[in-house]
């Protein structure tokens, strides 16, 4: 026997889509504008507030008297509860939880702290309840023959796989890790001895500094998106690959990092900034963009240190460098 759902059934694709409908459509109705680059950010043009959906959880940001009246056009058409509302003010809550980050009205500033229970799970899936704390969570190791760098067992591999991807959680808030997790999950399909060691240098470092908390100081108006980037060359000594690394900052605030093995082998310390430079560049029109779904227009400055990739950057026609290919000359 067949039968039709009135509703959709929980945890199916079909569910996901039309919960997705149905809240984009009840924003839309009441004044607010989808995001181009992201479907899940809206803005309302005429009270400049500002809205961003993850899964059932809305955020939104506004003056007091306008944030009202979104809790009551929420509670009309859904059953929802209220966590509270950050603010300034007398009645305003000074503390609450974000997707599970930690959000602070301090009087200096805005304080944002990642989730410190990540922390404590690493360190107890380690055993690293009785060891030292180190001061950095990488160090550069010399190149271990593969005789000497033999294979993890298969649930100490597992093992290794779940706490280096909960570690590359945490670098979403922690650019302390940042590298010193891309380094080690490098090893995540067939981890190594070594990875392990990686892992174990993050865990006591995790352990000395088990909260990391970013404070965001009021500053004056913003009006550009400043993009940081660099890359050593040929870092990796077993494949000779380069990483990129780089931050974009809003004013003075820092709101993306990141540290990325590069796909390409560079030939020169030029072509390893050059592609630097790229991803700072990539990575700095998706933030503009969405920004613009938010009713900010900002433009995009890009620094660099590097004169052999700025150079290359900014030259016209391919000269030495035609084997690059195309797309990282556009």
């Amino acid at each position: 026997m067949c039968g039709r759902l009135n509703v959709s059934m929980y945890g199916t694709q079909d569910a996901a889509s039309n919960w997705e409908h149905k809240y984009s459509t009840h924003l839309i109705e009441c004044g607010f504008v989808r995001g181009k680059s992201s479907p899940c950010v809206f803005w309302n043009p005429n009270t400049g507030v500002r809205c961003v959906v993850h899964g059932d959880d809305f955020t939104f940001a506004g003056t007091d008297e306008e944030l009202d009246k979104c809790s009551k056009m929420m509670q009309e058409e859904y059953d929802v509860k209220i966590r509270g509302k950050l603010g300034p003010d007398k009645g305003d809550d000074k503390s609450i939880t974000i997707l599970n980050r930690c959000v602070e009205w301090g009087r200096d500033g805005i304080l944002y702290e990642p989730d410190p229970r990540h922390v404590e799970i690493v360190v107890r899936e380690l055993g690293l309840k009785d060891s030292k704390s180190v001061v950095s969570p990488g160090v550069k190791r010399p190149q271990v023959l593969d005789e000497d760098n033999k294979h993890l067992e298969p649930a100490l591999a597992t093992k290794f796989r779940q706490i280096i991807a909960r570690c590359n959680f945490l670098c979403q808030d922690r650019p302390d890790i940042v590298y010193a997790c891309k380094e080690a999950a490098r090893g995540m399909a067939n981890p190594r001895l070594e990875d392990w060691e990686k892992l174990v240098r993050i865990g006591k470092y995790l352990k000395g500094r088990p909260r990391y908390v970013i404070m965001y100081k009021p500053q004056r108006d913003v009006y550009a998106v400043n993009a940081f980037g660099d890359s050593d060359f040929a870092g990796e000594k077993d494949t000779r690959k380069s990483t990129s690394g780089g931050m974009i900052c809003l004013g003075d605030h820092v709101v993306k990092m990141w540290s990325s093995t590069q796909t390409v082998i560079a030939l020169s310390t030029g072509e390893a900034k050059l592609h630097a430079l790229n991803k700072v560049a990539a990575q700095s029109l998706g933030l503009q963009s969405l920004l613009q779904d938010m009713g900010i227009d900002l433009s995009v400055r890009l620094h660099t240190d590097a004169t052999t990739g700025r150079a290359m950057a900014m030259r016209r026609g391919l000269g030495k460098v035609r084997h690059i290919a195309v797309n990282e000359l556009g």
